[in-house]
């Protein structure tokens, strides 16, 4: 049997780092910040909204919209365990 048989070929986008790491480099605006975000809480966020308001011909660009919502407003997480939360509770509001 090959050695790699069965091993991850690519992987397409880096492994979001820990929330406080995640946290204090959105804030810091480093480059991937915003990448990483999204690869953590992206398809998250596209199941709220559709949970929230089923289908809906816009529903790409308010998944889009409330992303954009969060990465303008993560400063006001003061604590790196709330992240997630704090995510569910601006996309559905």
């Amino acid at each position: 049997m090959d050695e790699n048989q069965g091993a991850s070929i690519h992987v397409l986008h880096p492994q979001a780092p820990e929330d406080e790491q995640m946290l204090e480099r959105l804030r810091a605006k480093a480059p991937h910040a915003a990448a990483w975000f999204y690869a953590r809480f992206g398809a998250h966020v596209d199941h709220l909204v559709w949970v929230v308001l089923g289908a809906d011909r816009d529903h790409e660009d308010l998944v889009q919209e409330v992303l954009m919502q969060l990465l303008r407003s993560v400063h006001r997480v003061r604590r790196p365990e709330a992240l997630a939360g704090w995510v569910k509770t601006v996309t559905v509001n």
